[in-house]
């Protein structure tokens, strides 16, 4: 799959995770959903989140091996940066600050990948 190809379907896979996740939280704000239907209704954004995982899949198989080395190294730094990240706001959660959704984390790696794909990737110029 050619990148743009790739971008074509991940930027489908995006809206398709938004269109489903925006009305799922809405509904849940408003009191809609309940009871029992409330874990199936609330993992439903789950399913373009797994189209998405899929495509990176799909595409880091496609890669040439610099490539592979630049996100292999992008992703590790993303892991530890997280990894040190959660557990330093585990110890500030103790000293009183708020708690923070889990989402946070997935946003803290996804912006931590992000910064370390373009920095890894300077270096092998």
């Amino acid at each position: 799959m050619s990148g743009k190809a790739y971008g074509r379907k991940m930027g489908l896979a995006s809206m398709a995770y938004a269109l489903v996740t925006l009305p799922v939280l809405a509904s849940i704000d408003r009191g809609w959903v309940a009871g029992p239907a409330l874990v199936p209704v609330v993992l439903l954004p789950m399913l373009p989140a797994l189209a998405m995982a899929w495509l990176v899949w799909q595409q880091f198989r496609r890669m040439d091996e610099l490539q592979r080395r630049i996100q292999g190294e992008a992703i590790m730094l993303a892991f530890v940066g997280t990894a040190l990240l959660s557990l330093t706001y585990g110890f500030l959660e103790s000293a009183g600050l708020p708690r923070l959704p889990m989402v946070t984390v997935w946003a803290v790696m996804g912006t931590l990948w992000l910064v370390a794909t373009r920095l890894v990737a300077r270096s092998y110029r």
